[in-house]
């Protein structure tokens, strides 16, 4: 709640700084509300306007907080948002699930991991297939993964990883997965997932299982 607190002040404090500014430029409502996701909107859809009330030569800027508590769930949002000239919007939020009910039934509680990753490398296919090539050489590439912990033992997610493009004759496109991990006890760990590595020294559509034990003392 102090999240929502701060959020809530900053709001207020943007609301009185646009304030005078608001009165010659867009009409009042026309910078929706805040979507849950983070852009202007109604509330559960993004509307086909910009938040704040910025015009063609200024900087707005919005920020929100949002509380969702059904029967069973409740999620809470929160976030801030800006506009460039009228054209561009670019908008930041962070979500919070609960999973009441179900996690007392399942005993599960929404333990999520995030992580995200900027790579500086020239590697082709890991560098299986060299380094640098004919289209170019080092680059930065974003990494990102995403994994739910369903129980202390359980946890499931997904990856995405970009790559170089290094080589004419051969296209590298990103890899992703989706997996499954089981930690039975401290000294083991097995992973399994589907994943998808595009095209890879030439051929394309190389798709298929992943299975990875470790043993640790």
């Amino acid at each position: 709640m102090n999240a929502f607190v701060a959020i809530i002040a900053l709001a207020i404090g943007i609301a009185s700084c646009q304030a005078a500014c608001a009165a010659d430029g867009r009409l009042i409502a026309t910078g929706g509300a805040s979507q849950i996701e983070g852009s202007a909107g109604g509330g559960l859809v993004p509307w086909a306007v910009l938040s704040s009330y910025a015009v063609e030569d200024e900087i707005g800027a919005t920020a929100f907080a949002t509380r969702v508590d059904v029967s069973d769930y409740t999620l809470d949002s929160y976030g801030v948002a800006s506009t460039w000239h009228n054209r561009i919007e670019l908008s930041l939020t962070r979500q919070r699930f609960q999973l009441g009910t179900l996690g007392d039934l399942l005993g599960m509680h929404g333990n999520l991991l995030l992580n995200a990753t900027l790579r500086s490398t020239n590697a082709n296919q890991l560098g299986i297939l060299g380094f640098g090539g004919d289209r170019g050489g080092r680059c930065i590439v974003g990494e990102a993964s995403a994994a739910v912990l369903f129980t202390p033992r359980f946890a499931i997610g997904a990856e995405y990883r970009q790559k170089p493009d290094n080589l004419g004759f051969a296209r590298e496109d990103a890899f992703r997965d989706v997996f499954a991990a089981w930690f039975p006890n401290k000294h083991i760990a097995v992973v399994g997932a589907w994943a998808d590595l595009g095209s890879v020294a030439t051929l394309d559509h190389q798709r298929g299982w992943y299975l990875s034990i470790q043993a640790s003392l």
